[in-house]
């Protein structure tokens, strides 16, 4: 079926057949990924950081919003000291240079460009334009200004667009799998979406886009880096070469959370939605409609509850409010680290598995 070739192709890369010379367990295909990104929140960096290291992406471009020039000066510096050749845009750059966007203790522990090394740097919608294409995976991390500037452009095409926002909640995710904070729940305010909400609904309609998947806020809220998870990242720095682009990438990740951990551990949003754009298998994820309620909060509406069914859209009468009411992705219900999970594949509804937080950091990390 169309749908179901769809899913395989953004499941766990295949190892490909042997090539003259090289042993028959070479390398998974390489991801081709585009990540746009702020820096409202820790999240985007080690999302940078993760993408960098991960020996199974290849990363194009980086694009930031709003494109100031602290963040540009900070991710110039990154780019530099990570040895990566990628394309450069910020959000209708210069005109945010001014702004101030670089705030905590976390962005201490990274250096800047100085303002007369940075160079190169273009609007991102161009960016996004020139090196997007079919085979490619857009990563956004932020309100989608950048998307749906360069999805007025003409020429613009996207294989799949995986963003971090969104809330799927009553009506969609069974009550047994919802987190307690957000039980009951069929509508919640998203700060990635309701960045740009006219964006949103452009890029949820677009048909240059082929596949929208949606890592949403009640998945997030479940996927933390506590002490566990940095013990286990400084094996993978430790098992790095320490001049490599890897090495680097892990050593600064393992610096700035060891300094940052505090209480709990830090929620995963954007790691989260980029283990997502390697393996679609960390999460469950089911094909609904997105509408906004007039408080801003994403709604995902009801799919069909029987097993081996296709899913069935309904659509909720919101009133003038609504937006993008007509708009199907497939959402992320829920990825339980450490509880029983449900596996659900777009038009098709499974059940069994464990998902355990080894299998993220496996995800996250190449290992």
């Amino acid at each position: 079926m169309e749908g179901q070739a769809r899913t395989r192709r953004w499941q766990r890369a295949e190892v490909q057949a042997p090539r003259e010379g090289r042993k028959a367990d070479s390398e998974p295909e390489r991801r081709v990924v585009i990540f746009d990104m702020e820096t409202g929140d820790p999240d985007d960096v080690l999302t940078l950081l993760l993408l960098a290291s991960h020996p199974n992406v290849e990363l194009r471009a980086v694009t930031i919003t709003p494109g100031s020039r602290d963040q540009v000066s900070l991710v110039m510096w990154l780019v530099r000291e990570l040895q990566l050749k990628v394309r450069v845009g910020a959000q209708d750059w210069p005109q945010n240079a001014g702004k101030v966007c670089l705030r905590g203790k976390f962005y201490d522990s990274f250096g800047r460009l100085p303002d007369g090394d940075v160079q190169g740097i273009e609007p991102a919608a161009l960016v996004l334009r020139d090196c997007c294409d079919q085979n490619t995976t857009l990563l956004t991390g932020g309100p989608l200004h950048n998307l749906g500037a360069a999805l007025a452009l003409d020429g613009f095409t996207l294989g799949r667009w995986v963003a971090q926002g969104g809330f799927a909640g009553e009506g969609v995710v069974p009550r047994e799998l919802q987190m307690e904070k957000f039980a009951g729940m069929s509508t919640c305010q998203t700060w990635n979406f309701n960045g740009n909400r006219p964006a949103a609904q452009s890029a949820l309609a677009s048909n240059s886009i082929e596949r929208k998947v949606l890592v949403s806020k009640n998945v997030c809220h479940r996927a933390v880096y506590d002490a566990r998870f940095h013990q286990s990242f400084l094996h993978a720095f430790e098992s790095s070469p320490p001049l490599s682009t890897r090495g680097v990438a892990l050593k600064l990740l393992c610096s700035a959370m060891g300094s940052y951990q505090r209480g709990d551990g830090k929620k995963l949003h954007d790691p989260l939605a980029m283990a997502a754009t390697i393996d679609e298998g960390v999460c469950q994820f089911a094909e609904v409609s997105v509408l906004c309620d007039k408080r801003g909060g994403a709604l995902c509406c009801n799919l069909a509850q029987t097993p081996g069914s296709a899913l069935t859209m309904t659509t909720r009468d919101l009133g003038k409010s609504s937006w993008a009411a007509q708009h199907n992705a497939c959402f992320a219900l829920t990825c339980q680290l450490g509880w029983q999970k449900q596996a659900v594949q777009e038009f098709q509804l499974t059940a069994g598995g464990i998902m355990m937080a080894e299998e993220l950091y496996r995800v996250l990390t190449g290992c």
